[in-house]
């Protein structure tokens, strides 16, 4: 059974080889330009009316912003080892606050 991603890169690909800025691109489905370079970058999945209407745009099918893994070709770019962030009890730079102290739990 083939298996189909999602791959962001060949947003990108398409865009380019169509002459389109990204700029272009949001204001012709109505979205903001960084919704383009986040879903270029893999960091935001169009809806599928929105990725319909870029392969319109960029004279594409919208099968081919999809990869199909039994081609060989491999899926999606992985995003990295991302750690999460920690909050702080201490206050931000230039704050006057005292540093709060951690309850005990």
């Amino acid at each position: 059974m083939t298996s189909t991603a999602w791959a962001p890169e060949k947003l990108k690909s398409a865009r380019e080889a169509a002459g389109i800025s990204p700029e272009q691109a949001a204001a012709a489905i109505g979205v903001h330009r960084t919704t383009i370079y986040d879903a270029e970058r893999g960091k935001h999945v169009l809806r599928a009316d929105r990725a319909a209407s870029l392969a319109t745009l960029y004279g594409v099918s919208l099968e081919q912003f999809f990869t199909h893994e039994a081609d060989g070709t491999s899926a999606a770019p992985a995003r990295g080892n991302r750690t999460p962030r920690r909050r702080s009890n201490a206050p931000g730079p230039g704050s006057t606050e005292e540093p709060r102290e951690q309850s005990a739990v």
